[in-house]
């Protein structure tokens, strides 16, 4: 899977990322692994972090698989993803 390499903005910081189809993965602030976040919210996609970009390269694909629009704006991303909690928490790498 080809990523964009960019900056998305976190707590008013741009931090580097890797983007792709609305989602971004961005190193953590304290350097302690990857988070995946909504670039046009700001918000977290998972509330986990993931320790090696592999894992979050990983997650991220299998995100982009479900039948969401990451590109939709926040109000619209929460309704589309409320029937998939599930399977966005096990795309994620939970339960």
């Amino acid at each position: 899977m080809r990523l964009t390499r960019t900056t998305i903005s976190v707590a008013g910081v741009e931090i580097p990322a890797l983007y792709r189809r609305g989602l971004a993965i961005h190193r953590e602030p304290d350097g302690r692994g990857y988070a995946i976040r909504h670039v046009r919210s700001g918000l977290r996609v998972v509330g986990r972090t993931f320790l090696t970009l592999r894992e979050a390269r990983a997650a991220l694909a299998r995100l982009l698989d479900l039948p969401v629009d990451w590109m939709a704006d926040r109000d619209e991303l929460v309704r589309q993803c409320e029937p998939f909690l599930e399977r966005i928490i096990e795309a994620a790498g939970g339960r």
